[in-house]
């Protein structure tokens, strides 16, 4: 322990003796300091229980707070006071200043850009950027904002008061005299305790109810492994408070962004989190930002940058670099990688071997419990089907539980539905990587039908191969779809033909891109059809 800490209270300084305590979520004070330091300790409105070193419990009613200097550091922390403590101070997470930004934290190739990388980038305002300034568009009609009066802790205040008062320091909220139905704040907090506040969330389904949707495509995973085809190394950059960094483009626009706190209604002059037509705006700024670069996908604010080798990846980043820097988006440098073999993307990752499931996604699948509702046997097959391109032969395995989804069949548990619901569990523990395809090589698509559905199996063949040698073959993906009534009444000879006509839709998912330059050979009952 070093007496670098001074706690000020009315201009008196006073040095103290302090252990920093990166295992410690709060800071805490014995009782004695606090009254030592003159501090004014005030009532919890819920008393917070401690795990302390030794796994007991301890229980705190009383906090207060202090201005503290670390070094060059000074803050403002609420301090946790503990009866019969024998530490004066421990300073936990939510008081240790952060460390200083170190340009050589980030590779010497890209360095260059490392007033990008600066923490300080992401607090300021973002430009002007004409048609990518969000305009909020309304329905007509009133819609009412949902009010939730919601009496705040010392902690949830504290947490409301450093976002206020950042974002009126950057210009991103202002006051809003006079604004009608502001927003309401709500607080998600860690399970099972729910006291430890991980982020602070505007509830503005009031607003979300009256703003028209836009239209603008997010990318697929068939997309994003149709630009990683053939890389072998890949960068992963984050754009920081991504949201935050993009104008909201009139008055009309910013007033309905109004929320309510315990200081007052304040409104967003940035696109806040939780807008209706957030994401679209962002995913239209990141394709505006990367149009025309080569070995680059982004998904919201995800960018990944793909190379053949280190020096192609090189030159790749450092050309979304230069992009990114003239749209003046700030990254966060402890989301981003550099120079990595696999990189996590939209639920899966991405490796030189291709896509796969994360052991995340697998184990959700795994734990969902047996359906008892239509909408939890919805909610079941929305969630396999994020990953059904990994399941040969799914529209066939999930037919019985399409049975219970329609309107005018009583919701009943079958035997058939049990072991339809179990075997795609047991699939989901082993499913396939998929090869990133590679449209200089010949792909392999193999159609089938049955009573029930179609299906695919897209494979990319060594050059020279024979399609018929399985050792010749890579997986790049399976593709199935259901029947409908009336084409269930075909003849076997047509749903066959209707097998192929799908697999040939193929050629514009992770197979071509739509490129008619790649060369597909069709195969159906192992015959092929050019």
């Amino acid at each position: 322990m070093q007496e670098i800490i001074q706690s000020r209270k009315f201009g008196k300084t006073t040095p103290t003796r302090a252990l920093f305590d990166s295992g410690s979520t709060r800071t805490l004070a014995a009782s004695a300091s606090v009254e030592a330091w003159g501090l004014e300790p005030h009532v919890l409105e819920r008393p917070m229980t401690v795990r302390m070193v030794d796994t007991t419990t301890r229980d705190i009613t009383q906090a207060a707070w202090a201005k503290l200097t670390i070094g060059k550091w000074r803050g403002k922390v609420l301090v946790y006071i503990l009866p019969q403590f024998i530490k004066p101070l421990i300073i936990g997470m939510d008081a240790s200043p952060q460390q200083p930004f170190d340009p050589k934290a980030i590779p010497e190739a890209f360095r260059e850009f490392a007033a990008l990388f600066d923490p300080a980038a992401a607090d300021e305002y973002p430009p002007k950027r004409g048609p990518l300034d969000v305009k909020l568009r309304f329905a007509s009609g009133d819609v009412d904002t949902p009010y939730r009066r919601t009496k705040y802790n010392e902690e949830e205040r504290a947490a409301l008061d450093e976002i206020i008062d950042n974002g009126l320091r950057t210009g991103k909220i202002v006051p809003a005299p006079g604004a009608t139905n502001p927003s309401s704040v709500l607080f998600v907090k860690d399970e099972p305790e729910k006291k430890i506040i991980n982020r602070v969330v505007f509830d503005l389904r009031g607003p979300n109810a009256k703003i028209l949707s836009e239209v603008h495509d997010l990318p697929t995973v068939e997309d994003i492994m149709e630009s990683m085809a053939g890389m072998m190394i890949f960068c992963k950059l984050d754009v920081s408070k991504a949201f935050n960094c993009i104008r909201l483009a009139d008055e009309d626009s910013i007033n309905a962004t109004a929320f309510r706190t315990h200081r007052g209604v304040f409104k967003w002059t940035v696109l806040p989190f939780g807008i209706k037509v957030g994401s679209v705006a962002m995913q239209r700024l990141m394709d505006a930002m990367l149009r025309g670069l080569k070995g680059v996908a982004a998904c919201q604010d995800d960018i990944i940058v793909g190379g053949k080798n280190k020096e192609e990846l090189i030159e790749n980043t450092r050309a979304v670099l230069r992009r990114v820097r003239e749209f003046q988006l700030p990254l966060k440098l402890s989301k981003c990688e550099f120079f990595a073999t696999a990189v996590p993307l939209l639920g899966f990752v991405l490796s030189a071997q291709g896509i796969s499931t994360t052991k995340s996604a697998v184990q959700a699948m795994l734990d969902f419990p047996v359906p008892k509702t239509r909408k939890q046997v919805r909610s079941f097959i929305g969630a396999v089907g994020h990953i059904s391109g990994w399941i040969k032969g799914f529209a066939d395995m999930r037919a019985p539980l399409d049975q219970l989804l329609k309107k005018d069949v009583k919701f009943v548990w079958t035997d058939e539905c049990q072991q339809a619901f179990s075997r795609i569990k047991k699939v989901v523990t082993s499913t396939p990587v998929l090869r990133l395809p590679r449209r200089d090589e010949v792909f392999v698509c193999e159609a089938d039908a049955s009573d029930i559905g179609t299906g695919a199996v897209l494979y990319n063949m060594k050059p020279g191969g024979n399609p018929s040698d399985m050792k010749c073959l890579k997986l790049v993906g399976y593709y199935s779809k259901r029947l409908s009534s009336a084409e269930r009444n075909y003849s076997t000879t047509v749903k066959e033909l209707l097998a192929i006509v799908r697999a040939e839709d193929m050629r514009s998912g992770p197979g071509g891109g739509g490129s008619s330059r790649c060369k597909l050979l069709l195969t159906l009952d192992r015959s092929p059809h050019l």
